[in-house]
C-alpha cells in the first residue's frame, strides 16, 4: 500500500506556493507516494482525508488557521484532540518529525548569506 500525502499549498502568492505544492508533488509521485493536493487549509477538516496520511507538507504563507482546521492537523499529527491553544513553534515541532521522516529525503539545499 502507498504511503499517502497531503500537500497544502497556498497563501501569500509572492512565495509561488501553487508551484511550489506542484514541485513537490512531482518529486513524491516519483517516490512511489500517493499524492493529494489542496489549496485550501479547509483539507485539514476533512476527517477521512486526514485519517488516511501519512505526511502533510504545508506550503502557506500569511494565512490563519481557524480552530476546526487546527483541530485536523493536530489530530493527524497526534496531537491534542480538543481545544489546542498551541503556538506556531509548538505546531511546527509536531510536525517536524512528520517533515523531516527518514523515507523523504527529497532535496538538497545551500543557503548563501
Amino acid at each position: 500500500m502507498k504511503k499517502r500525502v497531503l500537500i497544502v499549498g497556498g497563501g501569500w502568492e509572492g512565495h509561488e506556493p501553487k508551484q511550489c505544492a506542484e514541485l513537490f508533488a512531482g518529486l513524491l509521485a516519483e517516490r512511489g507516494f500517493d499524492v493529494v493536493v489542496r489549496d485550501s487549509l479547509d483539507a485539514h477538516t476533512d476527517a477521512l482525508l486526514m485519517q488516511s496520511l501519512s505526511l502533510v507538507v504545508p506550503i502557506w504563507t500569511m494565512g490563519t488557521i481557524t480552530k476546526e482546521q487546527e483541530r485536523g492537523l493536530l489530530e493527524t499529527a497526534g496531537g491534542p484532540s480538543s481545544g489546542s491553544r498551541r503556538n506556531p513553534e509548538v505546531l511546527l515541532s509536531q510536525f517536524h518529525k512528520h517533515l523531516l521522516h527518514e523515507h523523504v529525503r527529497l532535496v538538497r539545499a545551500t543557503v548563501h548569506r
